[in-house]
């Protein structure tokens, strides 16, 4: 498999935040959450993700660290990008409250990303 490089590598502002990332108490993770207001249409959602993976460059990247301790990261594209992986629906924790939405979420938002991956994810919530 060949990687295909970004010409030119992460810029200082990505590469502070991937090195940050590694340390779990200043990592700067973070998501948001949406509530809708109709059911959730699972199968178009499936093909707005892939259709976005498509044709967003970044979503299919992942970070590659330097070969020396003195280089930059850099981003290169996964050619075997899992989008089961990165897109997930599941149940409502508890009873489907707020309450029970807001705990799942919060230690949820605090997990570092999957350094080897891209750096996204997608939970929708039924």
């Amino acid at each position: 498999m060949s990687e295909q490089h970004d010409e030119r590598g992460m810029t200082g502002t990505e590469a502070m935040m991937w090195h940050i990332e590694a340390d779990p108490w200043m990592s700067p993770s973070g998501g948001s959450i949406t509530i809708f207001d109709r059911p959730l249409d699972v199968p178009r959602l499936r093909r707005l993700m892939t259709n976005a993976v498509n044709n967003v460059p970044r979503l299919r990247q992942r970070v590659v660290e330097p070969a020396t301790p003195l280089g930059t990261p850099h981003w290169t594209t996964d050619h075997e990008l899992d989008l089961d992986w990165h897109v997930r629906h599941i149940g409502a924790p508890g009873e489907g409250t707020l309450r029970d939405l807001l705990d799942w979420t919060a230690p949820w938002l605090q997990d570092p990303y999957d350094r080897s991956r891209p750096l996204w994810q997608y939970v929708a919530i039924d």
